[in-house]
């Protein structure tokens, strides 16, 4: 009987997504420093002195004295020298803001992209980066560009995006240089111009800008837009991962488990891919999940792996889906358990993961963890074939002769109807 948690067989050795040409910086603004001089001088006294201090602030502030009214709103956000109060930081951010100061503009803007001490509101947020962005401030322009890159409180626009990063960019800011940078070389919102995107990159990575020192690495170990040069890409990420880039961890992990651009060292790989996995990301616990079920650069732990490939399959991503499926049906460092088998499995196979598909259908074909259905078997071999014909073809031929031939053009039509499921990874 075939095994059909082995169709075709297990991924094995530390096989892991390969680098894309280009990789886009998706998180939202980095809080800029909000602590000015009032707390400068608490943190420089004693309590007592502190305390007088605090008291100042607030008579200040309830006197309506721009700075103190802002500087209040910091003390609330940190809650240096004060109960931390996300609320009322917003409400003191929020005073401040309609009295034009820029700074608590963007504070506010930032906590309602975030939904931090007020609900979430992307308009009003569009609103105050934009009136902060008139008035030249870099990180406002940069609130304003991500916005609209992403359609949030405004129909999507990236001209736009484009427009207000380059401002930003010019300004100095990496983050904008390195988004800038990445539209270039995509042409999106802007046409396509690799040189000038690898420009604005290479701008932002020598300020430091993590995601762009990932990207201009990318492009180095693909020699997209420069010359191809590994050991620039590894360089650049070893640099990004000191940040703790989870990105700049994980394509450490693949580089130094393939020997792509540096020497051959699995040990180290899977350091990187746990240092990025203790960050959640998926396709390091991936990686990871696989070195640990297969002893790779390290002792093997099965009870780990299947924690692992949870975590990751908990995200979407197929191939995990997939061995974690593999390890319930073998009851490799967890209990065998047929129905979670097929329940993992099923998920690799919507979300057109070849293995699991064919996989899938052998279970329907021999009841494993579900009840026998030779249709269904047939409809997932089918679909399967489509990517591997050579492995799925002569299982499909195998099933169909049990079949009536009204039984195989419903398989047939439901095959043809499939479509990959896309997994809900997204985060508010």
């Amino acid at each position: 009987m075939e095994d059909p948690l082995c169709v075709p067989p297990l991924d094995s050795g530390t096989r892991i997504p390969t680098l894309p040409a280009v990789l886009r910086s998706t998180s939202f603004l980095a809080r800029r420093p909000v602590l000015g001089v009032f707390t400068a001088c608490l943190l420089s006294l004693g309590a007592v002195a502190a305390e007088d201090v605090l008291r100042e602030l607030r008579e200040k502030a309830a006197n309506k004295d721009p700075q103190a009214v802002s500087e209040l709103g910091k003390r609330y956000f940190t809650g240096d020298g004060i109960d931390r109060d996300f609320v009322e930081a917003a409400r003191w951010f929020r005073l401040a803001a309609e009295n034009g100061d820029v700074e608590a503009q963007v504070n506010l803007a930032t906590m309602l992209t975030e939904g931090r001490g007020v609900p979430r509101d992307y308009a009003e947020a569009m609103k105050l980066f934009r009136a902060a962005a008139d008035s030249g401030d870099p990180l406002a322009q940069v609130g304003v560009g991500i916005l609209y890159g992403q359609g949030l409180g405004v129909p999507k626009n990236l001209t736009e995006a484009a427009r207000w990063f380059l401002y930003a960019a010019e300004n100095g800011d990496g983050r904008a240089q390195a988004n800038l940078g990445v539209m270039l070389i995509e042409g999106t919102g802007v046409p396509q111009n690799i040189p000038e995107g690898i420009r604005w990159l290479t701008q932002a990575a020598e300020r430091g800008n993590g995601e762009a020192q990932v990207n201009l690495a990318v492009a180095h170990l693909n020699g997209n837009g420069v010359p191809k040069n590994p050991a620039e890409g590894v360089r650049l990420l070893t640099a990004a991962a000191q940040q703790t880039n989870v990105v700049a961890l994980r394509h450490l992990g693949v580089l130094y488990s393939s020997g792509g651009g540096v020497q051959k060292d699995v040990t180290k790989a899977r350091g990187y891919f746990e240092r990025a996995a203790e960050r959640l990301d998926a396709e390091a616990c991936y990686g990871l999940g696989v070195m640990c079920r297969d002893g790779v650069g390290g002792p093997t732990n099965l009870t780990r792996s299947v924690q692992l490939f949870r975590t990751a399959a908990d995200a979407g991503l197929p191939a995990a889906q997939y061995n974690l499926a593999s390890q319930y049906g073998r009851g490799q460092g967890v209990p065998q358990d047929f129905v979670q088998a097929h329940r993992w499995m099923l998920k690799a196979a919507q979300n057109g993961y070849p293995q699991g598909q064919a996989s899938l259908g052998l279970m329907y074909h021999q009841g494993v963890g579900v009840p026998r259905n030779d249709r269904e078997a047939y409809k997932w071999l089918r679909i399967a074939s489509k990517a591997d014909p050579k492995t799925a073809g002569p299982l499909l031929t195998k099933v169909g002769a049990s079949l009536t031939e009204e039984q195989i053009r419903e398989a047939e039509a439901a095959a043809t109807a499939f479509k990959v499921t896309e997994p809900d990874t997204a985060k508010p």
